[in-house]
């Protein structure tokens, strides 16, 4: 399992064979159809955007989440990442569908013994390829892959927040197709900080750059996922959105007195849970 640790640069002489051009661990492992190749003129468009944002992109952790979440989001953000720990901690074979760059693997990949990435933006693919050299990297331009391999785990971690209703059953019904009997998938929303988690609604949201998020209600998600053929579908609370106190405030708290925040609060304030992970299962 320590293989899928970043890997730290090492400045050495290297002899001829070792400055040799490397071929590349990223497969192409598009699944093709009508239906597809329509979704794939989505990702196609949104390609020059990916690689511009990338480009202004910060290079530390910190920086990168004030720029992309707000400047307090780092407590809660480990905390998501110690429920995310948890989760996978029964390790087996992990397919993050949709695994997007380098940030935050660390984190949780180090709990499963074999990971496979997917992504549709092939630079994201290139930093976790120099990062992590025991990862298996699949390319796929649909946002769909093709692979007879099946898999203990597939994590969907807010994929279904950045595309399209129609494209999210799809996706699912691969995550679906692409476990083992008896396997888990582990779905994340999109984390709403405002009202939504609060009301439940859902509602089509546009962000900078001219992109958007989705935001589907509990019984929305459930309905989709059980549609596909999963069973067993439990929400895992983040942890609770405290009305009449500013975020900053509660962030304090998440760093402070995080299981507080994480597991004494949703059980006593269930109306208040940000109800952010889905976990579900494929039937034996």
């Amino acid at each position: 399992m320590s293989g899928f640790w970043p890997q730290t640069l090492e400045i050495r002489a290297m002899s001829s064979s070792e400055n040799a051009p490397q071929s590349s661990r990223i497969v192409d492992a598009t699944r093709r159809s009508a239906e597809l190749d329509m979704f794939g003129c989505l990702v196609e468009a949104e390609e020059s955007r990916r690689d511009e944002d990338r480009q202004k992109r910060p290079t530390d952790l910190a920086s990168f989440e004030k720029t992309y979440f707000g400047p307090e989001v780092g407590p809660i953000r480990r905390c998501f990442e110690a429920k995310m720990h948890r989760a996978l901690g029964q390790g087996g074979d992990l397919l993050d569908y949709g695994c997007g760059g380098v940030w935050w693997k660390d984190q949780y990949w180090n709990a499963v013994d074999s990971v496979t990435g997917v992504e549709v933006d092939r630079g994201a693919l290139e930093e976790i390829e120099a990062a992590f050299p025991d990862a298996t990297l699949l390319y796929t331009s649909t946002g769909i892959v093709e692979t007879d391999r099946r898999f203990d785990t597939v994590l969907s971690s807010s994929v279904v927040g950045y595309i399209l209703p129609e494209q999210a059953d799809i996706h699912l019904k691969s995550c679906f197709e692409l476990l083992k009997p008896g396997g888990r998938l582990i779905l994340t929303r999109v984390l709403a900080y405002g009202l939504i988690p609060l009301l439940r609604s859902h509602r089509l949201v546009h962000v900078r750059g001219g992109s958007f998020v989705y935001h589907y209600t509990k019984r929305e998600l459930a309905d989709t996922v059980r549609a596909c053929g999963f069973t067993n579908i439990k929400f895992q609370p983040l942890g609770v959105r405290l009305p009449f106190i500013s975020w900053a405030a509660q962030q304090r708290l998440y760093a402070l007195a995080p299981f507080l925040m994480m597991e004494i609060f949703p059980r006593l304030l269930p109306f208040l849970r940000i109800q952010h992970m889905l976990t579900c299962e494929k039937p034996q």
